[in-house]
């Protein structure tokens, strides 16, 4: 992927290349519900549900259940690669725990315009649905819908860590049956393209679909995230099923 943009290297294609490219199919063994500081590599298993993780140690920094009725319909998780008290990356995981329902309306943010690219590849009512999208997140503001991202936001600033108001990835949407999975990889944007004022650093307002379009660099990196993404599709359903091998030691 080494691709030249105003005739330099962009060295924020190497590096989401070599967090992705280094990912492994390898099962992690929780058999219980996720503990916030636990540490897991190689896959999350969430609900009965495996999601694939880029390469190295991640952190539970948050945990949350949304409620309908007073009853558990989703488990939500954060997970965090943290360096030198600054996130480096972030894994967002919904998962339907248990499966529940007996349909799923279709889900608007696969046909929304909102999002700088969108695979729109199935929707159905009562059926399979699957998308995936390229985009930046806000982490400004959470809703009462994501207490895993505020309690994680909490505890960052208790413990001095630095988190970007802004980050930038990938997400998939995924349902089938009673069984639903949203699952959000994001990356800090400083890490891969340092702002050009060094004392300052990239906010949500920098990276608007419209601001996007206009950087050929900010483009560069987002279509590095739509190939990735769609390579990594394959394995997103594979986790959905519960079917990535198991290649660790003593395999």
């Amino acid at each position: 992927m080494g691709r030249l943009v105003a005739g330099r290297p962009v060295s924020a294609m190497a590096l989401v290349c070599a967090l992705l490219l280094s990912a492994c199919q390898t099962t992690g063994n929780q058999a219980t519900e996720p503990v916030i500081g636990q540490t897991i590599s190689r896959i999350f298993t969430a609900s009965g549900n495996q999601v694939p993780l880029p390469d190295g140690d991640w952190t539970v920094v948050g945990t949350g259940k949304v409620r309908e009725e007073n009853i558990v319909r989703y488990d939500l998780t954060a997970l965090a690669k943290i360096n030198s008290n600054v996130v480096t990356q972030l894994v967002l995981v919904r998962n339907a725990d248990p499966p529940h329902q007996p349909r799923f309306d279709p889900y608007a943010g696969c046909e929304s315009d909102d999002y700088y690219f969108t695979a729109f590849l199935q929707n159905d009512y009562r059926g399979r649905q699957d998308c995936w999208r390229t985009q930046p997140f806000s982490l400004g503001i959470t809703g009462s819908d994501q207490p895993h991202i505020k309690q994680f936001q909490q505890d960052a600033q208790l413990n001095g860590i630095v988190v970007p108001s802004a980050m930038i990835g990938f997400a998939y949407h995924i349902a089938e049956g009673p069984d639903a999975m949203d699952i959000i990889y994001l990356w800090n944007p400083d890490l891969i393209l340092p702002h050009p004022d060094p004392v300052r650093t990239w906010g949500p307002e920098d990276w608007t679909i419209t601001e996007i379009r206009s950087s050929p660099v900010k483009r560069a990196i987002f279509d590095s995230f739509r190939e990735f993404a769609a390579e990594w599709h394959p394995k997103i359903w594979a986790g959905f099923k519960n079917q990535l091998p198991f290649t660790g030691p003593g395999s």
